[in-house]
């Protein structure tokens, strides 16, 4: 053999192992990433860009960053704040209580407790997606950490925890998380974040303003709803007084 061709050979291996070793360390990092369940480990793995603010109306800030997996892999991170005159109890009640949390999220068309502890809880949610939009379900795993007058609620998907469901396609890497801080006995602040790694065949241009726009509106609807003013409900449309 030339000198030549068994440099191209070489050249051609080295090329091969590569991409082996490639595909081996990104099935490794996904493997990693579906056993994690703080969205915090998934942010520290990435490079961060600023956050940018989306869009900001009734006391609620919708922003986003980008975050960027080595030089192929990149997803957007979503997060939501407000302050609202409730305390950490009522505005907790929303974010577990099924029937509650089923008021405030735009666009569920169902949603199950699936499983209840003290401070860990597991739910299903089907959306109500419009066409030209897959359909998507999203079984989640929360766990609630109390440090004084902070809560913080770690999300985390279980996708295998119960069947598919025809026709519907399944959110497999999910991570989100819900911080209350009490600033005083009647005002919370809420602090929301998420990022999927999910595809989809729509373009994002298209995708985004969809979705965040529902995000905005449900977040909206929380806040009023959390407030507990039965003027600020009647105006939702969603119950006609709050306990």
């Amino acid at each position: 053999m030339k000198k030549t061709e068994k440099k191209k050979t070489g050249e051609m291996t080295a090329l091969m192992l590569m991409l082996v070793l490639f595909r081996i360390d990104v099935a490794a990092q996904q493997i990693s990433w579906s056993a994690m369940e703080d969205i915090r480990q998934i942010t520290e793995l990435a490079t961060i860009s600023r956050w940018e603010t989306i869009k900001q109306d009734k006391g609620v800030t919708l922003s986003s960053r980008w975050l960027s997996f080595g030089d192929s892999l990149r997803t957007r991170e979503i997060a939501l704040h407000f302050s609202v005159d409730a305390d950490m109890e009522r505005v907790l009640a929303y974010l577990t209580d099924p029937k509650k949390m089923k008021d405030w999220n735009d666009g569920v068309r169902s949603l199950e407790l699936l499983e209840h502890k003290v401070t860990t809880w597991i739910t299903h949610t089907v959306y109500d997606i419009p066409y030209p939009f897959a359909q998507q379900d999203l079984v989640v795993k929360s766990t609630m950490k109390q440090e004084k007058q902070k809560i913080t609620i770690l999300l985390s998907a279980l996708p295998g925890y119960i069947k598919p469901l025809k026709n519907v396609t399944r959110q497999q890497l999910y991570f989100g998380k819900w911080e209350l801080t009490s600033a005083d006995h009647t005002t919370t602040e809420v602090k929301f974040s998420a990022l999927s790694f999910s595809k989809s065949g729509i373009p994002r241009f298209i995708r985004d303003p969809v979705i965040q726009n529902k995000l905005f509106q449900s977040f909206t609807r929380l806040k009023e709803l959390s407030s507990g003013k039965p003027a600020a409900v009647a105006e939702l449309g969603v119950v006609k007084s709050v306990p």
